[in-house]
């Protein structure tokens, strides 16, 4: 007999472990496109898919925002987005008492954010007696995230954790040229870069054009369940006792998306971002198994 992670205050039960091909599941995917701005821009979803044979999820969003602005004083912007959700639920069914459930996941995706172009930005032209201001930006994102919650259908209640999601391989990047005068002959500027390129962390950031390869396992423990946690420390428990004639579905999530931005650029300059885990000999994601002891 295996037991789950946090196992320990949880009456053991004989594990029970799922692997494709998955039967009687139901999926659900919801998905949203955007562009915005007077220069062009593309917001794309394809291969939203999931395949109980394989258990594998799939998808592809990209974006992409153009500049046509002529600095210093053009303000043509572009933005371009694309993300879905993919939720996958499992029935199951369970012995009444404390549970432990175990998702193991694999994964294989592309992740793209670039620019192109010089970034410089144009400096505010000083003139005497007036306030003038200049300022150019451009973003571009990528990444996934994925987890799961178990679902009392018969109580119409939710349960999930802090073990139960997970922050993929992601890249962000966030660029700022701003610059003023202030009308007595002092110009000032602010330069500043954001996300993993720049002085602030993220988690699981990557390289653009990574390939991102792994797996992970999320958990929960039903008896002991910590919602909320920092640093190692727990803040909020939450303990739920299953009942055996209650009807039980672990729900599956992936959540991913692509975004790309500019702003006071003129042409020839570009933020493309995408995600890719449908094409190209790029698999997605995969259900591995499930299990609940």
């Amino acid at each position: 007999m295996a037991l789950s992670p946090g196992a320990g205050a949880v009456t053991p039960h004989a594990t029970v472990t799922h692997t494709a091909p998955y039967t009687g599941t139901h999926a659900s995917i919801s998905k949203s496109t955007s562009t915005y701005g007077s220069c062009t821009a593309s917001g794309k979803l394809t291969s939203l898919k999931w395949v109980p044979t394989t258990g594998n999820l799939t998808g592809v969003a990209s974006g992409k925002g153009s500049g046509c602005a002529t600095p210093p004083f053009g303000d043509g912007s572009a933005s371009g987005s694309a993300s879905a959700t993919i939720d996958v639920a499992f029935p199951w069914h369970v012995t009444s008492g404390g549970h432990n459930i175990t998702v193991d996941t694999s994964y294989m995706y592309k992740v793209t954010a670039a620019f192109t172009g010089h970034l410089g930005c144009k400096a505010a032209v000083n003139v005497p007696g007036h306030y003038t201001y200049n300022s150019c930006s451009i973003s571009a994102s990528a990444g996934a995230s994925w987890g799961f919650e178990l679902y009392d259908a018969t109580n119409n209640s939710y349960l999930s954790g802090s073990h139960t999601s997970v922050t993929g391989p992601q890249n962000y990047t966030d660029v700022y040229n701003d610059s003023s005068c202030n009308g007595l002959g002092t110009c000032t500027w602010y330069n500043s870069t954001y996300g993993c390129s720049g002085l602030y962390y993220y988690a699981n950031c990557v390289p653009s054009g990574t390939t991102a390869t792994g797996f992970n396992s999320s958990w929960l423990n039903t008896s002991a369940n910590c919602q909320y946690s920092s640093l190692g420390h727990c803040y909020s428990w939450y303990n739920w006792t299953l009942v055996g004639t209650d009807s039980y579905w672990v729900v599956v999530y992936l959540s991913f998306s692509a975004y790309a931005s500019i702003y006071g650029y003129a042409a020839a300059h570009s933020a493309t971002a995408s995600l890719n885990g449908g094409s190209l000999g790029l698999t997605g994601w995969k259900v591995t198994s499930i299990a609940v002891a």
